[in-house]
């Protein structure tokens, strides 16, 4: 083999590696920009429906109606 061959031949494995490098590099920030993940917290407002009673959370209702029930769990191991 020449040495004109010799460099022909690695120009050619050069383009082609080339070609696949940048393939692959595309295909990798298309799979990045594609997943997309949310957080519990967002997710769960997606399945909001609002408020039942408008009323209830208005300033103008009876406090009465508001009673709040704090229940605390304590583990407590000897």
């Amino acid at each position: 083999m020449r040495l004109e061959d010799r460099f022909e031949a690695v120009n050619q494995y050069r383009k082609k590696m080339f070609r696949r490098m940048k393939a692959a590099v595309k295909k990798t920030k298309k799979k990045k920009q594609t997943m997309f993940q949310y957080d519990p917290g967002s997710y769960a407002l997606n399945f909001d429906d609002g408020v039942e009673n408008p009323q209830r959370f208005s300033g103008d209702c009876n406090c009465k109606l508001h009673r709040i029930t704090l229940i605390y769990v304590v583990s407590v191991k000897f």
